[in-house]
């Protein structure tokens, strides 16, 4: 299974582990994703982002509410503030040795403790064509909050991604956490 990490800097030689911003008191670590959940960061770095997607336990009211059809893989919704970058940044794909990664016990990510060499680097391409090739559903809408506050009473699997920048924001950096 391939990992990546996704950056807007295609010169980086090595990656060095470090505290998750929005835990400084976590363990350092170099982070990694799968390919099935890499549309996650077909976006500029520091762009807000609510993302989900079913999984086995997504009920069927939900399924039906919320999903817009079996052709999406996984809804990805943005501000409009940042649609502009989304589609003039260019972001770029490493590929990681496995071998260095083991699962975070989150969907798709890996994490390593030593310093990682990539083994590769790739443009991702236009954004927008990468998230249609990987039967993302992309939306824009006014302000993230609203959005990510319906999520979270659903039975699909979010993912809330840089949120400290998105408008009016009102959890502290960090939160919300899922339920183990």
């Amino acid at each position: 299974m391939p990992l990546y990490l996704y950056s807007q800097n295609p010169y980086i030689e090595r990656f060095v582990p470090r505290a998750p911003l929005a835990h400084p008191d976590k363990e350092a670590r170099v982070w990694a994703i799968d390919e099935w959940h890499s549309p996650l960061y077909f976006l500029p770095s520091d762009s807000p982002r609510a993302t989900y997607w079913p999984i086995v336990g997504t009920t069927s009211e939900d399924r039906k509410l919320y999903w817009p059809d079996e052709s999406v893989r996984i809804v990805v919704a943005i501000e409009h503030a940042w649609f502009e970058r989304f589609l003039s940044t260019r972001v770029y794909r490493y590929v990681m040795p496995e071998e260095t990664f083991v699962a975070a016990g989150d969907y798709g990510a890996h994490v390593s403790e030593a310093t990682v060499i990539p083994l590769g680097v790739e443009e991702v391409g236009p954004l927008w064509k990468a998230m249609a090739d990987s039967s993302v559903d992309l939306r824009v809408m006014p302000s993230l909050k609203a959005f990510a506050h319906l999520l979270m009473e659903t039975s699909f699997h979010w993912s809330f991604i840089r949120m400290r920048n998105a408008l009016d924001w009102d959890m502290p950096p960090g939160e919300p956490v899922m339920p183990a």
